[in-house]
């Protein structure tokens, strides 16, 4: 199940590290505001380290032995 996550926002970063540097072709600025798009980034780093801070635990646990 966990992994199926990382997957899945591994996939929206790179949706979203594309749509950052995407521009229009009219006006020639960024299609999705550079804010939107950081906040979305950093929500999403947020969730994955969430996700994975029980074994990020375990990990610093195992290295204090």
């Amino acid at each position: 199940m966990q992994m199926i996550v990382d997957i899945s926002l591994i996939i929206f970063m790179l949706l979203f590290s594309y749509a950052f540097g995407r521009k229009s072709e009219s006006d020639n600025k960024p299609v999705v505001p550079q804010e939107v798009t950081w906040f979305t980034l950093f929500l999403l780093m947020g969730i994955l380290l969430l996700l994975n801070l029980p074994s990020i635990i375990q990990m610093m646990a195992s290295y204090g032995e």
